[in-house]
């Protein structure tokens, strides 16, 4: 019975995606494929029927949920506005490569976030996100290992954080949320550690104190699956001592400093 639940929460949040993107993941099993199951959504919920039938059962799961995530973050979005709804979906149409979808998710999860927190925001490409009451504005990105070696960690955080500093609206008043959940799963399939999340603000900090990057904060996001098998983000931030104080007070009211790494039961490989 417990399977049968989650193959109906399955396709229960394959219908929901395929209302939400305008898109149709379809495999007559034989010659026949929809164009939306080529996208990376449609590769995500055609693994779950591989992972389902070889009985890998847990990323079964971790598959589903970040599927049903995703929905969930997307009829947060339609509800808030239908146009801004439209703008992701006219994106996701045209994206095939994993990395450009990183960024669209990224982004997608942002805007879910914002809205959960009811902060009127207006939706833009540099920087991705500006919150007109606070002054403030929020650039994403997303970071991926190469063949997942821990060792590219720390570099692909630094070229990440240094490409974007490069960029007009790099700022003390804008915040640089990133997804690291590929990272994340490199580093500890499991709970993240104590000492890691330690080195990599650290490593954040060090390049605020050499003045190599004018952003206010850097947030390393991550989803990372509860025991009743739900998908969430959680987030490590670090602060450039010279943040814009109208930026400090949006990011300690909406995204504040502390523990937001609670033991999680896995780290998928990837958002």
């Amino acid at each position: 019975m417990m399977m049968d639940a989650f193959l109906l929460n399955y396709f229960q949040c394959v219908l929901e995606l395929n209302k939400l993107l305008g898109m149709r993941f379809v495999w007559d099993g034989n010659t026949y494929v929809s164009p939306g199951l080529r996208t990376p959504i449609g590769k995500s919920v055609a693994r779950v029927m591989l992972y389902h039938n070889k009985g890998d059962f847990d990323n079964r799961n971790v598959e589903i949920g970040i599927l049903c995530l995703l929905a969930r973050h997307l009829q947060m979005i339609q509800e808030y506005d239908t146009g801004l709804l439209k703008q992701f979906r006219r994106r996701i149409h045209a994206i095939l490569k994993w990395e450009d979808y990183f960024g669209w998710r990224m982004e997608v999860n942002i805007a879910a976030s914002l809205i959960k927190k009811s902060i009127s925001f207006t939706k833009g490409e540099s920087p991705d996100f500006t919150i007109p009451s606070e002054g403030v504005h929020i650039e994403c990105g997303s970071i991926h290992l190469s063949r997942h070696k821990q060792t590219d960690a720390l570099k692909k955080l630094a070229l990440s954080i240094l490409g974007k500093s490069r960029k007009p609206y790099c700022n003390t008043a804008t915040a640089l949320f990133l997804d690291f959940t590929n990272v994340f799963h490199a580093m500890e399939s499991g709970s993240m550690r104590r000492k890691e999340s330690d080195e990599l603000k650290s490593f954040v900090t060090s390049i605020f104190a050499q003045s190599r990057s004018d952003f206010g904060s850097v947030l390393l996001f991550g989803y990372w699956l509860s025991s009743s098998y739900v998908i969430h983000s959680s987030y490590l931030r670090t602060d450039n001592p010279l943040i814009d104080r109208r930026l400090l007070v949006f990011l300690n009211s909406h995204y504040p400093l502390g523990k937001h790494w609670t033991g999680p039961q896995w780290l998928p490989e990837q958002g």
